[in-house]
């Protein structure tokens, strides 16, 4: 039986497929602040800061390193010796030896939850160290969470005028997507890499999701898929 998740991304590649150029097509009269004289050159000037930024690629980077030493016995010998020379890796969390939720809030378990059915390779013990308490994965979801909410009250100042909001998630999800290439030196080498890395990846969409849909619920909106 198809997940939920698979079903809702089968509906949103349909809902592309009818318009695409229209998809995510932001309204020029409803932004504040636009460049380009066109459509087609419109440009939203957004720009992330220096320290939102590195919460961002050392979160991704630290569950790079958990994935790759947690997952040990799936990685050359010499390449495992290289990982845990690393500083970096003294400081990881514990990871619990199990694929369901090891603990934490309901957001954190729901997380832990999820994960292994969007990659293999995320259990929830790694989900759960990751996203729990001393992980950088926390410092992700709560970058989600205050930007979000930022973007909440700025979108309500608009009055619901401006999608804030999207705006937010968008610069934060291309962040994301940049720091991909600074992952290689937590990773072991390829072909290996580039099944870890996927888990990465995911695990950086799973803090996202996990911060939106707690912003959606603090901003007091309907209860239901934040992607509406």
């Amino acid at each position: 039986m198809p997940s939920p998740f698979a079903l809702r991304r089968l509906e949103l590649f349909s809902s592309a497929r009818q318009d695409p150029t229209a998809f995510l097509r932001f309204d020029r009269e409803r932004l504040r602040f636009s460049l380009g004289t066109s459509l087609a050159d419109l440009a939203i000037p957004v720009e992330l800061k220096d320290d939102a930024r590195s919460i961002v690629r050392a979160a991704l980077a630290e569950v790079a390193l958990l994935l790759s030493t947690h997952h040990r016995s799936f990685v050359p010998a010499d390449d495992v010796d290289q990982l845990i020379l690393r500083e970096e890796y003294g400081a990881l969390p514990q990871v619990a030896p199990q694929l369901g939720p090891a603990g934490g809030g309901p957001d954190l378990r729901a997380a832990a939850q999820l994960a292994p059915a969007i990659h293999p390779a995320l259990t929830g013990g790694i989900v759960g160290a990751w996203m729990g308490k001393g992980g950088k994965g926390r410092s992700l979801v709560a970058l989600w969470i205050e930007l979000l909410r930022r973007g909440f009250e700025e979108m309500a100042s608009t009055r619901d005028r401006e999608e804030t909001p999207l705006v937010v998630a968008l610069a934060l999800t291309s962040e994301a997507a940049a720091a991909e290439r600074s992952l290689r030196p937590w990773l072991p080498a390829p072909p290996i890499d580039r099944y870890l890395r996927t888990a990465a990846l995911a695990a950086g969409w799973l803090a996202a999701r996990t911060g939106l849909a707690r912003a959606w619920r603090d901003s007091g909106r309907r209860v239901g898929d934040p992607l509406l």
